[in-house]
């Protein structure tokens, strides 16, 4: 029989696997071998952790990092600019910036999270046409989340938003 070198190599990793393979365990192991119960019966291996191994090491300022965070103000404390900024265009009647301050009442995005606020953010979006808005205030009554539920009135906003889609 001819070996080639590509046959030689292969040979010699499958050798090394299988004895990788059959190899024993140590008794320094942390694993713990089968044990016959008092039944004749085996029980299964367990692994063993060392005390050390269970838990990552803390972190060294995590106490610092924890009074930073208590310490940030509240959304409703300190708005941003742009979540200002937003609610001055959406009191003017803008259906984007409402809209957007509806997604960020729903998510808590830069807001302290508020359903009912969205709700109505995305209903003075919705009565301007904006599919998007009249899609999500279906949703809003579909689940009940932030309305009552209401399965009418959310398919009235999805005929709606699907209208508004159509049209565009």
């Amino acid at each position: 029989m001819r070996l080639t070198k590509k046959n030689l190599l292969i040979t010699a990793i499958c050798s090394l696997f299988l004895v990788g393979c059959g190899k024993e365990q140590d008794e320094s192991s942390s694993i713990e071998k089968e044990k016959p119960t008092e039944r004749g019966d085996v029980e299964p291996n367990f692994l063993t952790v060392e005390p050390e191994e269970q838990l990552p090491e803390p972190i060294a300022n995590q106490t610092a990092v924890e009074e930073e965070a208590n310490d940030a103000p509240e959304p409703e404390e300190e708005l941003s600019k742009v979540v200002i900024a937003l609610m001055e265009r959406a009191d003017n009647g803008a259906a984007d910036a409402q809209y957007v301050l509806a997604d960020k009442y729903a998510h808590g995005n830069g807001v302290t999270k508020d359903l009912s606020e969205a709700v109505r953010y995305y209903r003075l979006a919705a009565e301007q046409g904006r599919s998007d808005a009249q899609y999500n205030l279906g949703m809003h009554y579909e689940t009940g989340y932030g309305v009552e539920k209401d399965p009418a009135e959310a398919a009235k906003w999805y005929e709606m938003a699907n209208e508004s889609q159509e049209s565009n």
